[in-house]
């Protein structure tokens, strides 16, 4: 059992700030939902009892770990998280258009297509559109998958 305490993870400290936010909030979201099952069934009245330490409980560990997700969200912020996702997708942006752009501009080449410079333009814009469907109608597992080969690109590039 220690040794899997122990186990080490390739992580920056960018993504554990990120993963402990994510944690938080479904716990802060977990707590909400206690709390207004208490609320209909006994009444808002016994979120204020204290005497039992039952109801009144969920709120404490609400006002915890809200406070906690703030702390580690102000944390991540401090950090840079939110620019380090922003400029991640940017650049995933920029290389997108530049692969379809310099793909483009190969068939144009070796096909001898009739494209301009303006459709091929607009064939970018569709190839771009595409990718961030596709990139929506994605299920989790490959929502993981491209996490993962994101931070192992991280780590290695």
């Amino acid at each position: 059992m220690a040794h899997a305490y122990a186990v080490k993870k390739n992580v920056t400290p960018w993504e554990a700030l990120l993963d402990e936010v994510r944690s938080l909030a479904g716990q802060v979201a977990f707590l909400d939902q206690k709390i207004g099952d208490v609320a209909r069934v006994g009444g808002d009245d016994s979120l204020l009892d204290f005497s039992d330490g039952g109801a009144a409980r969920w709120v404490e560990l609400r006002a915890l770990r809200g406070n906690e997700l703030a702390r580690v969200s102000k944390m991540a912020i401090d950090a840079g998280v939110a620019q380090m996702l922003v400029t991640r997708v940017e650049l995933a942006g920029e290389l997108l258009y530049r692969a379809a752009a310099e793909g483009i501009a190969q068939a144009v080449e070796q096909l001898r297509l009739p494209l301009d410079e303006e459709a091929q333009l607009d064939l970018v814009a569709s190839i771009a559109r595409s990718y961030v469907r596709l990139e929506e109608e994605q299920g989790p597992r490959e929502l993981e998958a491209i996490r993962v080969a994101d931070a192992l690109d991280g780590e290695l590039g």
